[in-house]
């Protein structure tokens, strides 16, 4: 492995150990928790569950993150879009330097998902998920996760540095170094509610 993918090397790290943790918690509190049958006990474990989620998948993005500063000088896109294009970006192989995409178009639909389901989760009261959504959105993440462990592991592993193209920066018409600008990620808007919409339920009058 290139040193230079020591830190996404360890964000890997950290993200299969997040991912351990939510599968454990899965099989030894869950069960219990559902065996209460009562209200409390389902929205407890949808709020669980939902937490997991976001936690393997925010620690998926910054696998991205990592991978994409190193190979295309960061994420191409400032403001409300980051975390849509980080993951987009991944997905498409890059022309100008001649890199190949990191992970599939179906890791990147179920990864989508995942963000759309991060983001109402972010946003609205936990007790307020519907609880067969937060457990389809789990499962979908547990599915996904080896796979994309292992894209991105083979990415890093088969990347070659010396076949970069776009190494040396480029000059502009007045003579200047163009330089890449760092790009740091915002928060979301509130652009996936339509998308996500049947990740909450429905408010009583």
């Amino acid at each position: 492995m290139h040193p230079e993918f020591s830190f996404a090397k360890r964000k890997i790290e950290e993200v299969k150990t997040e991912f351990a943790f939510a599968c454990e918690a899965e099989l030894s509190v869950i069960p219990s928790m559902l065996a209460q049958e009562t209200a409390v006990a389902i929205k407890s474990v949808s709020a669980l569950r939902a937490s997991s989620i976001e936690g393997v998948y925010t620690g998926l993005e910054g696998v991205l993150k990592e991978v994409l500063s190193v190979v295309d000088d960061g994420v191409s896109s400032a403001g409300d879009s980051w975390h849509a294009r980080l993951i987009a970006q991944a997905a498409d192989a890059n022309s100008q330097s001649g890199r190949s995409a990191i992970i599939t178009a179906d890791v990147y639909a179920a990864l989508d998902r995942l963000r759309a389901f991060r983001h109402i989760e972010r946003n609205v009261y936990r007790h307020l998920l519907r609880h067969e959504s937060v457990r389809e959105n789990f499962d979908l993440m547990k599915g996904v996760f080896p796979t994309f462990i292992q894209q991105v592991e083979e990415f890093i592993e088969g990347y070659r540095f010396d076949e970069r193209q776009n190494d040396i920066p480029n000059e502009s018409a007045a003579g200047e170094i163009d330089r890449p600008v760092a790009v740091e990620p915002t928060t979301e808007i509130d652009q996936n509610a339509d998308e996500a919409s049947d990740d909450v339920a429905p408010r009583k009058p």
